[in-house]
């Protein structure tokens, strides 16, 4: 039998953004930056544009996700998810993200055509083997409202089938006819 037990405090000791296979961070010599779950919570960030402003070298060109890196555009070339291309930043939800992974400089190439300021990847969260329920509302001035769900568990006695539904509603009423709504389900399903 094996125990893992591991420090939520602790900081993320390894990644695979730099080297496409999971490398301890000290034994990288590449310029890598983690924002993990945990941050982003800290920081209640309602889009996964604002970890950008906790990412060294890192500003922001608009709040949909591009960003300007060592003077290079950042933009969908340049993002993955879970490690592969996507061509959009379509998981703008936070409340999906386990973590957000920074790759900047000249080795941001190493995944083909994008740019050598950096790379992103996020990694979005995976369906647990054990049952998880999480639901949360904040609001705000303007109408700003907001409701997350974050739903996990086994489907099977063996827990071989696991299930993830992830859930957010978010809203501004600002008076103005361009009231703002934004919906997001991301359901996932692992089968071992």
């Amino acid at each position: 039998t094996v125990v893992g037990t591991s420090n939520p405090d602790d900081p993320p000791r390894d990644s695979s953004i730099a080297t496409k296979i999971d490398t301890p961070l000290l034994e990288t010599p590449r310029s890598v930056s983690i924002i993990e779950r945990r941050t982003l919570d800290d920081m209640g960030a309602i889009s996964v544009t604002q970890a950008h402003d906790y990412a060294v070298g890192l500003t922001l060109l608009d709040e949909r996700g591009p960003a300007f890196a060592r003077g290079f555009p950042v933009d969908f070339y340049d993002l993955r998810r879970d490690g592969l291309r996507t061509y959009s930043w379509s998981v703008r939800e936070p409340v999906a993200v386990d973590r957000i992974q920074y790759l900047r400089g000249p080795s941001a190439t190493l995944y083909g055509d994008g740019s050598p300021g950096a790379l992103i990847n996020m990694v979005l969260k995976k369906p647990l083997p054990t049952p998880r329920y999480e639901v949360s509302a904040s609001g705000g001035s303007s109408g700003f409202g907001r409701v997350t769900a974050d739903l996990s568990g086994p489907l099977t006695s063996g827990k071989g089938v696991r299930y993830r539904i992830i859930a957010a509603s978010e809203w501004l009423e600002n008076g103005f006819d361009n009231d703002e709504r934004r919906l997001t389900v991301l359901p996932t399903i692992a089968v071992d």
